[in-house]
């Protein structure tokens, strides 16, 4: 049997988020080889209907709730299910899924695997962060959600899926997995061959893409890079394409803090402003892998981004095909900035098109081989 169940605990929506995308695009491959896929999830859009997916399951009932995990016994037997990708860092989930010794199961992890199921606390005040009493509050917190599910993990040989080596000894950091369970898969796109880059048709525009945070994305750190451009860059205009809980608030900031030329757009997809964009512009104080790195490079839409994540030597080469900045020097951010949008416009386009060739490494039919490989190998 090929049928692959996948365990989402929201919306399945590719425009949603960059976890909703990565299976957009690798679903496709996995059933051109053969593979049916299931996905089961709890928050419904519009997307659900036309999905990508052999059959996608909604969950009525809370992750908390007994009768969550009765709804995925039937699940699992009824679509005779033999492989289980569990792409979020549930505990619960990681209890259900490290007992399915009769299935082969792999953990995907989307992003820094202390950041997920090691962190501090939430309510501690940040001046404890980093102290004896955080590090004590952590071991207790993970101890109790996942180190029993953990061991079973390694006992019945499941797989840990990272975005990158470089995680290894992050998540080494807190729990020493034996090597053969770990591999690392990065993000798969599905790259548009048909884009041809024609530089004429870029317009002055710094793009961003993404959700709209502070914990994650520190997206305050856009807003002042901005206001320290906007009287230098006059022909030029800010874009923010995306949403969540803070977008309003920082909405608001924005026109406190007298900024001008932005404009904000709910989520959407992005393409047409990449293909019009000359840069794109991440400050996130962490990222897994990130989606939109390379869905910008893919179309000459050069990536700025402060060198705050273990993946990013996978995806950038400095002045090459983007621009890695010092973690959280806005002042080196505006000069980076300024220095790329003063070379000539052959030189830009230079740096475009190297953007353009590394974003094919991530190529979803690459990537997909590659999985393919791992079940088969499992």
């Amino acid at each position: 049997m090929k049928n692959i169940l996948i365990t989402f605990t929201n919306a399945i929506d590719p425009t949603t988020g960059g976890v909703e995308r990565v299976y957009h695009n690798l679903v496709p491959y996995f059933r051109e080889h053969g593979y049916n896929v299931f996905a089961t999830y709890q928050r419904k859009t519009d997307y659900d209907k036309n999905s990508v997916y052999t059959k996608a399951i909604f969950m009525e009932y809370s992750i908390d709730n007994v009768g969550y995990f009765d709804k995925l016994d039937k699940v699992m037997m009824e679509m005779a299910v033999d492989i289980v990708i569990c792409p979020f860092p549930s505990y619960q989930l990681f209890n259900y899924c490290s007992r399915l010794i009769d299935k082969k199961v792999f953990f995907h992890v989307h992003n820094v695997p202390s950041k997920l199921m090691y962190p501090s606390s939430a309510k501690l005040p940040n001046i404890l962060k980093e102290s004896f009493v955080d590090r004590c509050l952590k071991r207790i917190r993970f101890d109790l959600r996942y180190l029993a599910s953990f061991r079973r993990i390694e006992l019945n040989k499941m797989k840990i899926v990272l975005l990158s080596d470089f995680f290894r000894d992050d998540l080494k950091s807190f729990y020493d997995f034996n090597p053969k369970c770990i591999c690392a898969l990065p993000n798969p796109f599905c790259i548009d061959e048909e884009y041809q880059l024609d530089y004429q048709k870029k317009e002055k525009m710094i793009l961003y893409v993404g959700r709209i945070n502070t914990r994650q994305k520190r997206f305050q750190s856009l807003l002042n890079i901005w206001k320290r451009l906007q009287n230098e860059l006059l022909d030029y205009r800010l874009e923010i394409v995306g949403g969540g809980p803070e977008k309003e608030l920082y909405e608001n900031l924005a026109h406190e803090m007298r900024l001008k030329r932005i404009t904000f757009h709910d989520f959407q997809n992005p393409t047409e402003y990449y293909k019009k964009a000359v840069c794109s512009c991440m400050t996130s104080n962490y990222e897994g892998f990130s989606m939109v790195l390379i869905e910008a490079m893919q179309y000459g839409c050069v990536p700025f981004v402060f060198n705050s994540f273990a993946s990013l030597p996978d995806i950038i080469d400095d002045k090459v095909n983007g621009y890695v900045i010092t973690p959280f020097d806005e002042g080196e951010y505006v000069q980076k900035i300024k220095e790329f949008i003063l070379l000539s416009k052959k030189n830009k386009e230079i740096i475009s098109v190297k953007a353009m060739e590394k974003s094919r490494e991530f190529d979803v039919r690459r990537v997909g081989q590659r999985w393919i490989e791992l079940i088969d190998n499992y």
